[in-house]
């Protein structure tokens, strides 16, 4: 089928691109959420971060994320989550307990183009007394795209960006740049992957490949 083919040229030219372009790091990220109730979900995640690409080398970052998640009227949607947060940091590993508060919402533009906002709140606090306890905000715009193939599978390519303050700074410090896609192979599994560049004031950018696979049920 000619969608078919469309479909795939599109796949490949975006994950060449994205391959392309993260030159440095390998970010794996795998999530599971669960039904309880009727507008409330279990979440659970995992996250590690490697130096390259190709996820080979040690780990510089792990992550475990556990909360809720709750469907609110009129297409906005909350989050409570606790992260263990473990990451390498020049001669140090810091280790962190985050507490994060999502509030987000949700709109369909027109056809098949949605829109998607999040608002982030995380307090950082961490084991080590060289590590400062503070504050991070951060708000992430998404724009995607829906392509059905077929009944079970889709391409749904987007394109987000989310910058950061913190209570220490004061200031937008950071952002991120976020082009991908998902493609949802069924009901419950979707893979998704995603080039990220990441501009902090006083470092160097960083430009990584984010992958995962995405469970619900």
């Amino acid at each position: 089928m000619l969608k078919d083919k469309i479909f795939a040229v599109i796949f490949f030219i975006l994950f060449t691109v994205m391959n392309l372009s993260a030159k440095e790091q390998g970010w794996l990220n795998n999530s599971l959420s669960l039904k309880i109730i009727e507008n409330l979900k279990l979440k659970a995640s995992q996250e590690s971060r490697f130096p390259k690409v190709t996820y080979f080398g040690n780990r510089v970052l792990n992550n475990i994320v556990i909360g809720l998640g709750f469907k609110l009227p009129l297409n906005f949607n909350a989050g409570l989550s606790y992260k263990l947060e473990n990451e390498i940091k020049s001669s140090t590993i810091s280790d962190e307990n985050r507490y994060i508060f999502d509030t987000g919402w949700k709109w369909k533009i027109a056809g098949e183009l949605s829109m998607d906002n999040r608002l982030r709140i995380e307090s950082r606090n961490y084991r080590e007394s060289e590590f400062k306890d503070h504050w991070r905000y951060r708000f992430r715009l998404r724009f995607k795209f829906k392509i059905e193939i077929n009944e079970d599978l889709a391409f749904i390519p987007f394109i987000g960006s989310e910058p950061f303050a913190d209570s220490i700074s004061r200031e937008v410090y950071r952002n991120r740049f976020y082009l991908g896609t998902e493609v949802s192979v069924s009901k419950n599994v979707k893979f998704i992957a995603n080039y990220m560049r990441q501009d902090t004031k006083g470092k160097d950018p960083v430009d990584a490949l984010n992958s995962g696979i995405d469970l619900s049920f």
